[in-house]
């Protein structure tokens, strides 16, 4: 009886270390910026641009799980919407003001889960980064803002985690371009 029970446990072991599924998640950037009192003189027209839909990376761990990493519809909508709230918190009223309105234009230009096996523990690199285009003032502004996360973990993380690590990174990219002295200078009254 102990022989049978054996190789039925260790089948078990196997075909539980080799779990996949997906992780569709929603990155929504809540950037942290400081409470002001800019103002400015013509309307702040935001657009988001992305071409990133669907699947953005995977996890593949050393102990054979493995994760899909799905995008949600909703990004580009998130990343408007953090702007416009950290604008307004900055003191900026992008809804108000005259013609012809400051264009700033934000393409999500990389967004990728990586993951590289490493004996018993997994390495994930998660990339993040935002282009932007400012036209204001008869002035052009361009600028990138890169970000990049090492994580490291010994078992597939759940869904919750990857969401909150990519949300965590994108609020900080974010965060840096509403803070970027030549933004604020070029939208500001």
């Amino acid at each position: 009886m102990k022989f049978i029970a054996l190789p039925i446990l260790v089948s078990a072991l196997i075909v539980g270390g080799c779990a996949s599924t997906t992780h569709t998640i929603n990155i929504t950037p809540t950037p942290e910026v400081s409470m002001n009192t800019l103002t400015n003189d013509k309307i702040i027209d935001i657009t988001v641009l992305s071409s990133f839909d669907g699947k953005i990376g995977e996890i593949n761990t050393g102990i054979g799980e493995h994760a899909d990493i799905m995008l949600s519809a909703t990004s580009k909508e998130d990343i408007k919407k953090a702007l416009t709230e950290g604008l307004i918190k900055l003191g900026f009223k992008p809804n108000e003001g005259g013609q012809p309105p400051a264009d700033l234009k934000v393409t999500l230009s990389k967004l990728s889960y990586t993951t590289t096996k490493k004996v018993l523990k997994t390495e994930a690199t998660l990339d993040y980064s935002l282009s932007l285009e400012l036209k204001a003032k008869n002035k052009t502004y361009r600028a990138n803002y890169v970000s990049q996360k090492i994580d490291e973990y010994g078992s597939l993380p759940t869904q919750e985690e990857v969401q909150e690590a990519m949300s965590q990174l994108a609020s900080d990219t974010v965060t840096r371009l509403l803070n970027d002295p030549n933004v604020i200078l070029l939208l500001q009254k």
